[in-house]
């Protein structure tokens, strides 16, 4: 019936003005259907594609999705989850990769996106995308991979399919390591020297951080050692290139994350009652300046969710909202997962993920396609006889 009506309005207007008319009534249908639902809808014709693809409906849509990767209490296999209608959560079925239930397990996750190793030849790298359904086979590096790092980042597409990047730590020095990194972009490794600008290379901490082609690692006690990976692939030289951050406003612990929201690095401390979080403001006037900035602090016994205090002991750091800069994710451990806006000191929306399950890795999937386009193209492989 509505594009009934669109049709018969079109004909007292311009050919230009229809097509706008017509394009906004799509958008604003567009944006208040499931995910799923727009992905196969995008199959419909071209200009639905460029329509599902423009930037118009991509900022108009919630991030409905929450990408969960959550593993079990009891140490088991980690699996890929997300939020669905409701409050709970739907897990995937990787059937899609044949190697998922068998040959392979996943060491790492970036924003959508999971990186397997072979259980019978550690060498042997696959990257999966769940909600593409698409995997690739990495090549073999040339020296045993270790600790391998998955660095993907939706937003840095542009207009274009974004790249991925795997980083594995193949020997260490003092201040510095040597780093295989693979691009998506050049489909090959390549061996770098990464100085990490005086800070030991024992006091590397495993949470990173990966955004516009940085890799983004909290040292101890207050660093954070920036990896440009782009440069790394795009280059010649035989060094990657390492900068420091500014110093932390605060020790680095167990429960501190770095992300971006609205463009700018922040960086989040919670010792389970209470959260911290601090943006790195960066001077106009003086470019080379900048320092960390308080800008939002909650204690778990203040925050409300629906007109009640929440009920949560504590609770854990998950992820910063990339739009919102007051908004994060936490989870706490009665099972549950919740947007949090900070300066409202309340609780937006909530999952219930269950007691026996606890987050590993966590990322919010928009609607984007430079998410479905990542894996695309000759990236995209099916291996027979992989083991």
């Amino acid at each position: 019936m509505i594009f009934m009506c669109v049709t018969c309005m079109s004909s007292s207007l311009t050919n230009s003005s229809a097509m706008e008319f017509c394009d906004d009534l799509l958008v604003e249908i567009l944006s208040r259907l499931p995910f799923k639902s727009l992905a196969r809808f995008k199959c419909v014709s071209r200009s639905w594609r460029a329509l599902i693809s423009g930037g118009d409906l991509r900022r108009r849509l919630p991030l409905l999705a929450a990408g969960l990767f959550v593993g079990d209490g009891g140490g088991g296999e980690p699996r890929y989850a997300t939020a669905c209608s409701g409050d709970g959560v739907e897990f995937c079925d990787m059937s899609c990769f044949p190697l998922a239930e068998t040959a392979a397990r996943v060491v790492d996750a970036c924003e959508g996106l999971l990186l397997y190793r072979s259980l019978a030849a550690a060498s042997a790298m696959y990257v999966a995308c769940p909600a593409t359904r698409r995997w690739a086979a990495l090549p073999v590096p040339r020296r045993e991979a270790q600790l391998p790092l998955l660095a993907f980042a939706p937003a840095d597409g542009g207009g274009g399919s974004p790249r991925y990047h795997v980083v594995c730590f193949v020997a260490w020095q003092e201040r510095g390591a040597t780093v295989d990194v693979f691009s998506s972009e050049t489909g090959a490794w390549a061996e770098r020297d990464a100085a990490f600008g005086g800070v030991e290379a024992s006091s590397l901490s495993p949470t990173t951080h990966y955004r516009g082609g940085v890799l983004h690692v909290l040292a101890y006690p207050d660093r954070v050692v920036l990896m440009d990976l782009a440069a790394t692939t795009t280059t010649t030289t035989s060094v990657a290139p390492c900068r420091l951050a500014p110093r932390l406003p605060d020790d680095v612990d167990a429960g501190a994350r770095l992300g971006h929201s609205r463009g700018r690095l922040h960086y989040a401390k919670c010792d389970g009652e209470r959260l911290r979080v601090w943006a790195l403001d960066v001077d106009a006037a003086s470019p080379g300046s900048c320092q960390w900035i308080l800008t939002n602090t909650v204690r778990v016994n203040e925050m409300t969710i629906n007109g009640g205090l929440w009920a949560a002991s504590e609770v854990k750091f998950l992820a910063f909202h990339p739009d919102m800069a007051d908004v994060v994710y936490v989870s706490s451990p009665e099972g549950k997962v919740a947007s949090c806006d900070m300066r409202r000191k309340e609780m937006v929306s909530s999952w219930k993920l269950g007691a026996e399950h606890h987050v590993v890795r966590f990322w919010l999937l928009g609607f984007s396609s430079s998410l479905m386009s990542c894996l695309g193209g000759e990236q995209a492989c099916q291996i027979a006889g992989a083991s």
